[in-house]
This record gives structure tokens, sequence and C-alpha cells, in this order.
């Protein structure tokens, strides 16, 4: 079972996700964080840019709405492509490329939901 790193009015990857004791890994086995309190401490230890299937993307935005802690980037659902159901909105974006905060929130605005950026996947027990 796989979720999404992504929040919207009712819920955020620290209020949906298991908060594993174990590493995290990215797909061809390199560490990205060795248990949910490293996952969200502010930095990763490797760019989350593979494919579920391990191929490597270009760098490039990634749909989060996420803070680095996991929560929610807004206050009720705000910058969430309106629940991810409006491509008239806007949203909050991570980085690829990036292993510190920028990670899952670039900071500095948000972005049209036109764009078709990538989202992570995080596998749960």
């Amino acid at each position: 079972t796989y979720m999404a790193w992504l929040s919207d009015a009712t819920a955020s990857p620290a209020s949906r996700f298991h908060r594993s004791t174990g590493p995290y890994l990215l797909v061809g086995s390199s560490n990205i964080a060795g248990n949910w309190d490293d996952l969200t401490d502010g930095s990763i230890a490797t760019p989350l840019k593979r494919t579920e299937t391990g191929q490597a993307i270009h760098s490039t935005n990634v749909w989060t709405s996420t803070l680095a802690n996991g929560n929610s980037e807004g206050a009720g659902g705000e910058f969430t492509c309106g629940n991810w159901t409006n491509a008239a909105s806007t949203a909050g974006t991570g980085w690829s490329d990036s292993v510190d905060a920028a990670w899952t929130d670039i900071g500095g605005g948000v972005t049209n939901c036109t764009f078709a950026f990538p989202f992570y996947c995080f596998q749960q027990p």
C-alpha cells in the first residue's frame, strides 16, 4: 500500500501516514531517511528523483502542499488545488533535486494547478 505525500483540507501526511521506526528507501534501495522523525526533520539523505519503477526523472516541481514536518502548508485546505480537484486553483510544491526542506516545500508562494507535476508516494505497512 502506498500513500501520496499530499495535504488537503482534512488531512496531511503527518495525520495519515504510519510513522515508521525503520528506514524510508528510494526505489533502488537508496536511503531517504532513517525513520519518520528523520524524514520530517527538515532534510533527507538523497533527492527523490525516481519513479515507482526506478526510472530517473528530471529536476521538477512536485505537488505536495506539505511542510517538511509533514503538516499541511495552508490552514483549511488552502494551496491544495481545491483538494486536488480544481485546476483553476493553486498549490504548494517541493523540488525533486532538494535534500533540504525544499524537497517538500520550496516556500515563497504557490503554483498554478494547471501544470502537470508529479507527486511523491511512500509505502505504508
